[in-house]
């Protein structure tokens, strides 16, 4: 998710040779500060061996140094040296670069502690140093940068609480956290970025509960928060995020019932809510996600009989509860999901014969259904219209397989079929 932030640069060959630089005499308003920040750089991150260094150290006007733009007055306002090898930390000087909009330096080796004077780039729209290799907290200085409206810095070695001094940036559209090993709360200021669209903080240390703030975070498309140690419940509020599009909340400790709320969500394509400890029904409410594609809860402890009004999810292509322990008939409604192509029911309590309507969902791929002891009779004669199905697995059910050459003629044509042989009904 967080490769939208990459600016791939392109391998130039090796650097050209550099020339001697001129004297002070020729330098006027801000370039001369601002070709001391780039000399800066370029020494603190091993320039002599990037990818692309041409023009650098010249010289050249600093608008035609590799990666560099410049306004009018040879201010840099600039700077993108994403995927070209720099190494080491970086220098302090960068504040010197006072009109600078843009620092992209993604996908280098990049060390060390992001420098607190990076918040004194008060023009910056986007710092992106995504997927380095950098440590240490982020500073508390980069609440200062109120014209920030994308800050990248997933794929680190960042650690410590995220600052909530991070909810003053109003202009804030994408918070990109992923992948390094923040820890403590969430902050509940980052309710306040009512800009933002996309709220990346998955795989990392996060505990606590998921702040209600959130809740106002109405312009949010996409919320990760999955891979962290989050606890309690997910909050109702949630459900306020009318523009919301994916929710992944897997693999945390939350628990407590799903909130009805969610099925407010009317844009939302998917959700994802495996490896928690959330207890209770399914909401009926849920039927009402139109767009959903995606929905899985697999290895919780949710109970109660699976909805109907999950057939309501015309939309649906991947549908997955793994590991609970629900309870009841599968629904004959599922029959509706015309666009399912996934159903993995394995592992629960179910119990009686299959609904024949699953017959009706010719584009399924893959239906999964062992170890529900309590499922049982024979396979519906409508499951000959399953012409898409792939794979089969009944196994430690009581299902069995009717007699006859067309049902054995469809069953020895799946790739995958568990049991094989399937166990027969009796006569």
């Amino acid at each position: 998710m967080a490769g939208s932030l990459a600016l791939a640069a392109c391998d130039q060959g090796p650097p050209s040779t550099p020339e001697p630089r001129p004297p002070a005499s020729v330098a006027h308003g801000c370039e001369a500060s601002n070709r001391e920040a780039l000399e800066a750089l370029f020494r603190a991150t091993d320039g002599s061996h990037w990818n692309d260094s041409t023009g650098w150290l010249t010289s050249a006007a600093l608008g035609d140094w590799r990666g560099v733009e410049t306004d009018g007055r040879g201010c840099v306002t600039g700077l993108e040296l994403n995927e070209n090898s720099l190494s080491g930390e970086l220098p302090v000087e960068l504040s010197q670069l006072a009109q600078l909009a843009e620092l992209a330096l993604w996908g280098n080796r990049l060390t060390g502690a992001i420098p607190s004077e990076v918040g004194q780039l008060a023009n910056l729209e986007l710092l992106s140093l995504g997927a380095n290799e950098l440590s240490g907290a982020i500073p508390r200085e980069l609440g200062r940068l109120t014209s920030l409206q994308r800050l990248g810095l997933g794929g680190n070695q960042l650690s410590g609480p995220i600052p909530g001094e991070l909810g003053e940036l109003d202009q804030l559209e994408a918070l990109i956290l992923w992948g390094n090993q923040f820890s403590g709360a969430i902050p509940a200021e980052l309710g306040q970025l009512r800009n933002l669209t996309e709220l990346l903080a998955w795989r990392n240390e996060l505990s606590g509960p998921i702040p209600p703030e959130l809740g106002a975070l109405t312009n949010l498309v996409v919320l990760s928060l999955w891979g962290n140690q989050l606890s309690g419940g997910i909050p109702p509020e949630l459900g306020r995020l009318a523009n919301l599009e994916f929710l992944y909340l897997d693999d945390n400790r939350l628990s407590g019932g799903l909130p009805p709320a969610l099925g407010q969500l009317a844009n939302l394509s998917s959700l994802t809510l495996d490896n928690n400890q959330l207890t209770g029904a399914i909401p009926p409410e849920f039927g009402g996600l139109g767009n959903l594609w995606k929905l899985t809860a697999d290895n919780n402890r949710l109970d109660a009989p699976i909805p109907g009004a999950l057939g309501r999810l015309t939309n649906l292509s991947l549908l997955s509860l793994v590991g609970n322990q629900l309870s009841g008939s599968i629904p004959p409604e599922l029959g509706e999901l015309a666009n399912l192509r996934h159903l993995d029911l394995r592992g629960n309590r179910l119990s009686g014969p299959l609904p024949p309507a699953l017959g009706e969902l010719t584009g399924l791929d893959n239906l999964a259904l062992s170890d529900n002891p309590s499922l049982a009779g024979p396979l519906p004669v409508s499951f000959l219209d399953l012409t898409a199905l792939t794979s089969l697995d009944f196994v430690n059910t009581g299902i069995c397989a009717p007699a006859g050459a067309a049902f054995d003629a469809w069953l020895g044509s799946l790739p995958t079929l568990l049991p094989r042989p399937p166990r027969r009904c009796a006569p």
